[in-house]
């Protein structure tokens, strides 16, 4: 079973990261919206994800939206976890999304790690595939110029959908859109893959 999952968090490290809210969707269709409060609020992150801090406030508080998460997913033999987020971390090669999810519960659950055997090691990243297909030439990614004014490819999420499907998705950046989206790319680029792998086996 695969689960595609994003988090929308407070911070962009790992060990600071607090996860507001999160979106997991199996393969086979049953999903989960998680949600919670934090204890520190980044206005700079808001103006990505556009949660307000009322809006967070609503939510169950951490301990609880943390145990309600694991007993849905401990119902499921998830055997592999797709995100977008490339293993390259300022924290060493990890995903980030899976990462912060960790260190969350193993700071709510301090010695116990029974999570672990729900969420493995076994991860896909959206973004990495998006790179490989472009480096094999499967779509033209977006270009966008850098800080030292060169022109490189830009293989957000975003950007990744726009070239493959020539649109962009509204509301980017909230957990259960980027998921969708992200299924949907995930799905053209195995797509691609397969089809000039038919192309080289007929000739």
């Amino acid at each position: 079973m695969k689960c595609f999952f994003d988090i929308e968090t407070n911070s962009k490290e790992i060990y600071e990261a607090e996860i507001i809210e999160a979106y997991f969707l199996l393969d086979s269709g049953e999903k989960y919206h998680f949600k919670s409060k934090i204890d520190n609020w980044s206005y700079d992150a808001q103006e990505i994800h556009n949660i307000d801090k009322s809006t967070m406030l609503t939510y169950p508080d951490k301990k609880q939206a943390y145990r309600d998460l694991l007993k849905w997913i401990g119902q499921f033999d998830i055997k592999e976890f797709i995100c977008i987020a490339n293993p390259n971390t300022m924290q060493g090669f990890m995903h980030f999304d899976l990462a912060v999810i960790k260190v969350q519960l193993y700071e709510l659950a301090g010695t116990h790690t029974l999570f672990y055997k729900y969420f493995n090691d076994n991860v896909t990243s959206v973004h990495t595939m998006a790179r490989k297909a472009a480096h094999k030439r499967y779509f033209t990614p977006i270009k966008r110029k850098s800080e030292t004014g060169k022109m490189i490819q830009s293989l957000t999420q975003e950007n990744v959908y726009l070239a493959l499907f020539n649109e962009k998705y509204k509301n980017a950046h909230r957990a259960d859109i980027d998921v969708k989206a992200m299924v949907k790319i995930y799905n053209e680029l195995i797509r691609l893959d397969n089809e000039t792998l038919d192309l080289f086996r007929q000739h």
